[in-house]
């Protein structure tokens, strides 16, 4: 059975427009780092996501099965992105931290057909000290791109340099430049991935894939009106736009700011009217 169109048909919930850009939020923390500070409850950011609207959202199969139902049905929901594995790389002091983080899949692509996902999204770390660790990452990679192909479902690949191992800076373009080729060899639909800092550094890893960039966030900036001009320069360098997470739940005013990027990312405004959104 010829799976291209259901993943076409998948991949137009996740980029919208003639342009194909995405405004998505990254809410899969709690899987990684259980109950922080700054997570906020599961409940209340979801009915954000669904309220701005966001074009995708990513979960864990939990969070998706307890509370789908509610806030993730109906022709405006958020595409729902499967997180399939779990990494201990964020971890950070006791009692939970490790000096090197790994990673590993804990859920499986027909999970996310079964849980209606229109997207399973995994890790790529590079930069390990240990090789080993690495290719561990390569195969699993490997392992969902071949499921998910066979039912059609896309594979966002989340690349990014390892933390702990032998990247002295993980947002170095040149370091985003070759985890980012080697998403886009491996076969991924949509590639996830730091920002390199400006436009101009993003420029040229954006060329040198096929797939579509979206950004990550990272840590938060702590500053609403710093967020909106990033995004700015995040689709200036050829990126289709975000998967922020902290950026958008810790704002100072996540449902506004939700409006400027939306403003920015799909309308083609200035910065300077985005801000008035």
């Amino acid at each position: 059975m010829d799976t291209t169109f259901g993943k076409q048909r998948r991949l137009s919930r996740l980029l919208r427009g003639e342009q194909k850009r995405a405004l998505c939020l990254a809410f899969d923390h709690g899987l990684h780092l259980g109950s922080v500070p700054g997570v906020p409850e599961v409940r209340k950011t979801l009915k954000l996501a669904c309220a701005a609207p966001v074009d995708g959202i990513i979960l864990s199969a939990g969070v998706i099965m307890h509370h789908g139902p509610e806030f993730l049905t109906g022709p405006d929901a958020p595409a729902i992105v499967l997180r399939l594995d779990h990494t201990s790389m964020w971890r950070s002091g006791p009692p939970f931290a490790f000096d090197v983080g790994q990673t590993r899949q804990v859920f499986s692509v027909e999970q996310a057909a079964r849980l209606g996902a229109d997207a399973v999204i995994t890790y790529l770390f590079l930069g390990f000290d240990n090789p080993e660790l690495e290719t561990r990452c390569f195969e699993l990679n490997m392992r969902v791109a071949e499921e998910a192909q066979r039912l059609g479902i896309p594979h966002v690949i989340e690349s990014m340099a390892a933390r702990g191992g032998s990247v002295a800076d993980p947002f170095d373009p040149a370091v985003v430049a070759a985890h980012t080729r080697i998403a886009d060899e491996l076969g991924a639909d949509l590639i996830k991935t730091d920002w390199p800092g400006s436009a101009k550094a993003m420029a040229p890893i954006s060329e040198g894939v096929s797939a579509p960039i979206l950004v990550a966030g990272g840590s938060s900036l702590n500053d609403d009106e710093a967020v909106v001009r990033m995004t700015a320069e995040v689709l200036k360098g050829g990126a289709h736009g975000l998967m922020f997470g902290r950026n958008i739940f810790q704002a100072e005013d996540p449902a506004r700011l939700l409006r400027q990027l939306r403003a920015l990312i799909h309308d083609g405004v200035s910065v300077k009217k985005a801000l008035a959104a």
